[in-house]
């Protein structure tokens, strides 16, 4: 299993000029990943998805990637 950080935004709720919302959860590939985001948060979209257990580090590099 692996750590990963979803960085995810709720457009009902989230305006586009905030940072992304993270979900953190272990996974032994990215579909796993995905459903279990989707599963826990079925009104969100997925932006990003970092290799990482940590939040800073998955928006530093989502920021960088995007810059």
């Amino acid at each position: 299993m692996k750590s990963f950080i979803v960085l995810y935004r709720n457009t009902k709720f989230m305006d586009a000029t905030e940072p992304p919302a993270g979900f953190y959860c272990e996974a032994s590939d990215l579909d796993e990943v995905e459903y279990q985001f989707h599963s826990a948060r079925p009104d969100c979209d997925i932006m990003w998805i970092v290799d990482t257990d940590d939040y800073a580090v998955a928006v530093d590099l989502y920021m960088k990637e995007f810059e």
